[in-house]
């Protein structure tokens, strides 16, 4: 490439539903982002057919590739066999898979999203296809990509010690937008508050929901006017967490949300009165983040990256133990200057993700990786 020339930067965002979660939501930020801070860049978007109105108007700056079939296997297929001919046809001149897969049949510079490693460690947790698929495509983004970018220090570490990839391994940590702190809040949901524990994140086993359900239990026989708040899409695998829902003797005070949208969401995130965040395992593990920049105090699971991203800011307990969970709940919720302190540094510590940040990290990466 010239120097006088633009570089054609294309993302893959033909794996984001229509209601996102975590690495959907990375991929929104992301994907408009770059449109607007782009400077030595061209943002090209690889999309569905059926979502190419979507990205128009989230990325409206961008240039559209919507050449992705909309049913996954097709598209799997597609990004293997078709996808590396539509983008030299496009002149792009590097590829960024966001979510762990990259189209091998191209040959320009690749750079590829590892957001977890729990395909390889934990494929318990996982619906068999997508560990035989995306286990082997994140093998294959290890020997042959230009460039790794994990969140976390702890993901590139897992990524670095069980792959070995051949290239540079990044760590670009998400953004948290604020904007919805400050957007009118609308009334909560039936049966939800005036006090009560919040979780937000899809149901699925390494969430942990049997543990956070038990540990409520425990809280509930003591704190008869505290309610659990549930918010969140039904994922994989996700019986046993509803069977421990319906299972509680405490099941009348559990409040079980679906998928809810942004002004219900930083409603509830507002008004609560603890996060509680069990999982087993995250990437990067934005809700605690959110948690943090509303101001609530949160509990979450020891020795793991929420514990990295928060800088320690948090309640932790043991993984699995509903009895150190509910301790760390009963800590939050009798509060004291301990939990203020913990609360003040959580604020300040959300506040130093921007994705104005992790944007400019992006740009160095690709920028890095063009030049050779």
């Amino acid at each position: 490439m010239k120097s006088s020339e633009l570089l054609k930067v294309s993302i893959d965002v033909s794996s984001v539903p229509m209601r996102p979660a975590g690495a959907g939501r990375y991929a929104i930020e992301l994907a408009s982002g770059l449109v607007e801070r782009a400077v030595n860049e061209e943002i090209y978007l690889v999309t569905t057919r059926a979502s190419k109105r979507y990205w128009q108007d989230i990325a409206p700056g961008s240039h559209l590739i919507p050449t992705v079939p909309s049913q996954r296997p097709l598209r799997l297929l597609y990004e293997q066999i078709g996808m590396g001919r539509d983008l030299r046809r496009s002149g792009i001149g590097l590829h960024h898979g966001i979510h762990y897969t990259m189209p091998r049949r191209f040959a320009g510079p690749r750079v590829v999203t590892i957001h977890d490693t729990t395909l390889i460690e934990h494929p318990e947790w996982h619906e068999r296809s997508k560990v035989v698929f995306f286990g082997e495509a994140i093998r294959a983004a290890a020997k042959y990509a230009d460039a790794l970018i994990c969140p976390s220090h702890a993901t590139a570490a897992r990524v670095t010690e069980l792959l070995e990839p051949r290239a540079d391994v990044f760590v670009v940590y998400h953004g948290v937008d604020t904007d919805w702190l400050s957007v009118p809040e609308v009334p909560l949901p039936p049966g939800v508050g005036p006090r009560y524990l919040l979780f937000v994140g899809t149901l699925e086993p390494r969430k942990d929901l049997p543990t956070l359900v038990e540990a409520f239990s425990q809280i509930g026989r003591e704190d008869p006017d505290l309610r659990l708040v549930i918010a969140g899409q039904v994922g994989w695998m996700a019986e046993e967490s509803l069977s421990a829902i319906q299972r509680s003797p405490f099941s009348e005070r559990i409040v079980r949300l679906d998928y809810v949208d942004d002004s219900t969401l930083s409603t509830l995130y507002r008004n609560a009165t603890a996060f509680v965040y069990p999982s087993l395992y995250e990437g990067f593990g934005l809700p605690v983040i959110e948690a943090m920049a509303a101001g609530i105090p949160v509990v979450t699971t020891r020795d793991s990256v929420m514990v990295e991203v928060s800088r320690g800011n948090v309640v932790q307990a043991e993984p699995s133990d509903p009895t150190s969970l509910s301790q760390g709940i009963r800590r939050v919720l009798a509060g004291g200057p301990e939990i203020g302190r913990k609360v003040q540094l959580a604020r300040a510590t959300a506040a130093s993700y921007t994705w104005e940040a992790s944007i400019e990290a992006h740009l160095a990466i690709y920028r890095n990786v063009a030049s050779g």
